[in-house]
């Protein structure tokens, strides 16, 4: 009876060290995204290094979904090779609009036909660093034998298990512009970059919103959709007439609140019916019933439509907006340069 008994802790005590066993989740793209006068046009994605400097050089990158869907993310690390030159440690940040490795640049996404980062005129920082309703961290960095260790914030990388992000933006933490540090690209195919993702913990299953109504600010792309939060749940689905909203313009979840969300980038007729459509998703990819309704347009005129590319695993907020959960006290959204419509996190 005691053998069996040993046998059985053991077996017990394996299976939690099978748990705790690190999974590699690969890079599928990587791009450095320029944001400096005569340069916001160059494209990095077949670079071999890829420079990270400080509001100047930032990095985008995008992970295999596959060993992430449907599991609770315990602990997450990015590992790196290190080039020339030190970083002190990074801002992370989930990226909110589509992006192409090969086409992208500090202008555009190269993802859709709007010039832009998701919509027309927004610059890259405008879907990253906690802007349009993007989830931040910054991390320290730790280098062991020439490969920096930067930790992940679970978060950040659950809203890439459930397709409410379209990648990671890695921001320097300096602005010392006399130096160019440099990390390895995913074309360096013996030092290229990936995630070590730890597994474990309970997630409850999510619930669906309440006290759905549609607000207008006066605004040619003032109607609001409101709500309160849920009690469980981590990232929203919304859809308008049956079109996805763009994730620029969908917050996460804030258990509890009353939230504000703006419907824009869609098609609205003036004056007609909408059907609108709230669907909550938990950190590993439950889906809570929708909660639907149909709203008047109130009459106005729509703001022009940017049609959003559908997100994959490859190619894959407003004066209502709050920082992201994950976002440290005192910290600030990234110096850049973006359009009118996207300074800050309101437009």
């Amino acid at each position: 009876m005691r053998s069996l008994a040993a046998a059985c802790l053991l077996a017990v005590l394996a299976a939690g060290l099978l748990a705790a066993e690190p999974t590699r989740v690969e890079v599928t793209r990587d791009n450095s995204i320029v944001l400096l006068d005569g340069e916001w046009q160059i494209n990095g994605g077949r670079q071999g290094w890829i420079r990270i400097k400080g509001n100047q050089h930032m990095v985008a990158m995008d992970f295999d979904r596959g060993p992430l869907a449907g599991r609770r993310v315990a602990s997450a690390t990015l590992v790196c090779r290190r080039g020339d030159a030190a970083i002190s440690g990074l801002t992370i940040s989930t990226i909110q609009a589509p992006w192409d490795e090969y086409a992208s640049n500090g202008l555009t996404s190269g993802a859709g036909p709007a010039e832009g980062w998701g919509y027309a005129g927004a610059r890259f920082p405008a879907v990253a660093g906690g802007n349009a309703f993007s989830l931040l961290g910054q991390s320290p960095s730790v280098v062991r034998d020439g490969w920096y260790h930067w930790a992940v914030e679970p978060d950040l990388v659950h809203a890439l298990a459930v397709g409410a992000a379209c990648g990671l933006a890695l921001h320097e933490f300096d602005a010392d512009y006399g130096r160019n540090p440099t990390i390895a690209a995913r074309e360096q195919s013996a030092v290229k970059p990936y995630l070590l993702v730890t597994f474990g913990g309970d997630e409850p299953d999510p619930e669906p919103p309440t006290d759905l109504r549609v607000t207008d600010t006066g605004r040619p792309d003032g109607l609001r959709l409101a709500l309160r939060a849920p009690r469980h749940g981590f990232a929203y689905e919304v859809t308008v007439g049956g079109v996805p909203l763009p994730r620029w313009n969908t917050p996460f979840v804030r258990p509890g609140e009353v939230q504000v969300i703006p419907l824009r980038d869609v098609p609205l007729a003036p004056g007609a019916e909408m059907d609108v459509s709230v669907v909550t998703v938990s950190r590993v990819g439950k889906r809570a019933a929708a909660a639907a309704f149909s709203a008047a347009t109130f009459g106005k005129s729509a703001a022009p439509w940017a049609r959003c590319p559908t997100t994959t695993s490859r190619a894959t907020p407003s004066s209502t907006a709050r920082p992201s959960p994950w976002r440290p006290h005192g910290a600030r959204s990234w110096a850049s340069r973006p359009s009118s419509r996207a300074r800050g996190r309101s437009r």
